[in-house]
This record gives structure tokens, sequence and C-alpha cells, in this order.
């Protein structure tokens, strides 16, 4: 009997996954984590690496432009965080929001989402804080911890200021105005059921304001405008063409601009900004990214994803299956989301055409899921953090969490289904 070939390809990847789950079990960084893969798919699909070396250092290839594209980003992003946090705006932005909103459900969602506009390690500590001060003793910790994750990282699809959103378009090669609109059913999705489902646990009680409604919207708005700046100019791109305005909007013009505001609408002291600058360097991100845009060159160059496909045909094998678990096993090990984005965009990109509806139901299909893992992984430091922050575990946790995330993988589901059969409908 002649046994049927093996997918080779497919194998190939799926053993990379197993060692990085393995990895990672064993509480290796993420930065080495995807040195190892990267190394890995070198070995297993026989890349030289000569060759690949040459593919780093060529100045005309897409890895250097892209490496320092996303680590000025990245830098520039931490920056305005920290301009934010070492000038005192936090507390300024909880007291207008509490004079602005009043009702306390309002008050611990919004607070969160203010504060994850801007992602910064750790940040979900910070978020914490106005959360427990918004909730105080009438919520256990465990629903606490559920509402500060859960709105705090809505913007994870959305916003292009975060680190995944950025590798995403760079994979892709799609316009952040392209990848917003594909992820905002999924953004809206997640404050819908953050509602329905965690916020009218809440007992509606006023808080008590510190200043007008009118005061406390000014106090927010003059908070939040380097960050309305920095989307402002980042989102120009989509309209930007082939004329002069292609060299002065996108991300990187865009956080520029928003540090800039954020120096002058802010009141930055030169001590202030010499603090922020020294704050921003972030070497463990830098790490993360440069071996994330590796990884990515390395299945680019190996020919894996090509030949995953070809698997995929010659076994009858359905791709909108991969498309989804890869995302959420790769997000829930790795627990970031560069992490997903890096290991599986470029297969999701690759296997598009193969699915009804093509990039239009893979991306935020993939994009979602990912999302997900990452929102639930048990490495994932914000969850890890808002748990001890509110003297909780992680079971107590996701028990508040998960029946808003089974609604939100039922839209995916359905928005999916209905892009593949009502064209048009819903993209």
């Amino acid at each position: 009997m002649i046994l049927p070939p093996t997918p080779l390809s497919s194998v190939c990847i799926l053993t990379v996954l197993l060692l990085m789950a393995y990895l990672i079990y064993r509480k290796v960084d993420v930065p080495w984590v995807l040195l190892a893969a990267t190394g890995c798919i070198l070995l297993l699909f026989y890349v030289s690496p000569v060759a690949f070396m040459k593919e780093l250092v060529d100045p005309a290839g897409t890895f250097l432009g892209r490496t320092v594209k996303v680590v000025v980003l990245i830098y520039l992003i931490n920056l305005l965080g920290n301009l934010l946090k070492k000038s005192g705006q936090e507390e300024i932005l909880l007291s207008g929001l509490e004079s602005s909103f009043g009702d306390r459900r309002a008050v611990a969602a919004i607070t969160p989402m203010a504060m994850g506009l801007l992602p910064m390690p750790g940040g979900a500590l910070l978020s914490a804080s106005m959360v427990e001060m918004t909730l105080g003793d009438r919520c256990e910790g465990g629903f606490k911890a559920a509402v500060n994750m859960w709105f705090r990282h809505v913007w994870e699809l959305v916003d292009p200021l975060y680190p995944a959103v950025i590798l995403s378009v760079e994979i892709t090669g799609i316009r952040f105005g392209e990848l917003v609109l594909a992820n905002s059913v999924t953004f809206w999705a997640m404050l819908l059921f953050g509602a329905l489902l965690l916020l009218r646990r809440i007992e509606r009680v006023q808080v008590e304001a510190r200043g007008s409604r009118s005061g406390g919207l000014v106090q927010v708005a003059r908070v939040l405008l380097p960050v309305g700046v920095a989307f402002a100019v980042t989102f120009l791109d989509t309209i930007a063409g082939d004329g002069w305005l292609q060299y002065v909007s996108g991300p990187v013009p865009g956080v520029a601009a928003g540090v800039i505001a954020g120096v002058l609408v802010w009141r930055c002291s030169r001590q202030h900004v010499k603090r922020a600058a020294l704050a921003a360097l972030d070497p463990r991100m830098i790490f993360v990214v440069v071996f994330a845009l590796m990884l990515a060159t390395a299945l680019n160059l190996s020919g894996a994803v090509e030949g995953m496909r070809a698997d995929l045909d010659a076994y009858d094998l359905p791709a909108a299956l991969m498309i989804v678990v890869l995302p959420v096993v790769t997000g829930f090990l790795t627990g970031i989301g560069v992490g997903f984005a890096s290991m599986t965009l470029p297969i999701v990109a690759a296997l598009s055409p193969e699915v009804p509806g093509g990039l239009a139901v893979a991306l935020p299909l993939a994009y979602g899921m990912g999302f997900l893992g990452v929102l639930f992984s048990p490495v994932h430091l914000c969850l890890l953090l808002s748990a001890e922050k509110f003297e909780t575990d992680l079971p107590r946790t996701y028990r508040w969490m998960v029946p808003s995330g089974l609604a939100v993988v039922a839209m995916l589901v359905l928005r999916s289904l209905g892009v593949m059969w009502l064209p048009g409908l819903l993209e």
C-alpha cells in the first residue's frame, strides 16, 4: 500500500507553533520565542542563512524600511503616553469624566477606554486604579478586573497607535482606514456586549462631580486633543493619494504631530519632556518588533505560506478553519497583539483568496479571533496586573468576561457568513 504524501508545509508550520507553545509554557520571553520560531522556519524549509541575511540588510527590501518605520513609531507612541503621564493628565482626565458623565456605569467604562487610547506597557494598572476609584467596594474584584480589561482593550481593534494595528497594516499592505473599517463591526460589538453583559450589573449611582458638566467636557477635550491630532493626521493617508499629502500623513507624521500637540497643550516643561523621552525607550518592545518582522520575512522567503496553500488544495482542507484557529491559538499563547499579527497574518493574507469574500472576510475574522485570544491569554500582562490590582484571580475574572467574549465570537461568525453570502451588505 502506498501512503499518501504528507502535507509537509502545514506540518512544519504546526511544528513551529507547538515549539512556541512549549517555550511560552516554559516562561521563555516572547522576543526569544519569535527568534527561535524564525530559526526553525529557516531550518525546516531549507532557507539559506546567507540569503536570509541578504534580505534583512537589503536597502531595497521590505525588512529594513518596515523595521525602522515601526520602531520609530512605537517610540513616538511611548513618548506621547509618557508625556501624558509625567504631566499629570490622568487625574485631570478622571475629574473631567466624572463631571461630564456622572453615572457610575458610564464612568467605569469610559475611564479605561480613555486611558486605553494610548498603549502603554502595564497601562492597565493605571486604568485599574481609576476603575477602583469609581466602583470602590460595590463590586467584587473579578468583576472590576473584567471591566478594566474589556473596555481598555477595545481600541486595539481600530486605534492606529497600537503596535498590532501598525504591524497588520505593514504585513497586509492595506491602509489604516481600510483596517479600521474591517474591524469596526467587532469594535462596536465589544462596546454593545460589554454594556449589556457587564455594565448593566453596576448599580446606577451618580458619582460626585468635581465641577460643572461643561467644565468637565472641556477638561476631557483638552487632555485628549493631542491624541485626536495623532488620529486625524494618521487617517489622512486614506485620502492622501499620490499628491504631497502622502508625505505629511500616515502613522509617523500623525504621532509626531500628536507629540508636538501634547507638549503645547499639556504645557510640558523641559524636565517633563526629558523624563518622558528617556522612559519611552523600551528595548523589549523593540526586540519584539524586530524579531516579529524577521519571522514575517522568513515566512515569506521560505515559501511556507504557498506550501500551506498547496496542502489545503491537495487535501481539501477548509482555509477558513486555519484563518480562525491559528490567530486565536497564537494570540492565547503569546498574550500580545504583535504576536498573533506577525505569526499568522502573513498566512491569513495568503489564504484569503481561498475564502468566499477574500480579505474582506478573512482579515476581520482572523484579527478578531486573534484579539480575543490575546484578551483572554493567561500570559497577557494587563490581565495579570488587573487581577493583582483587584486582589482576585484569573478564573473569577474570566467568569465575567467569557459571556461577552462568546457573544463577540458569534458576531464574528455571523458577519463573515453575511459578507460571504450577502456581498456588500456588511462590508
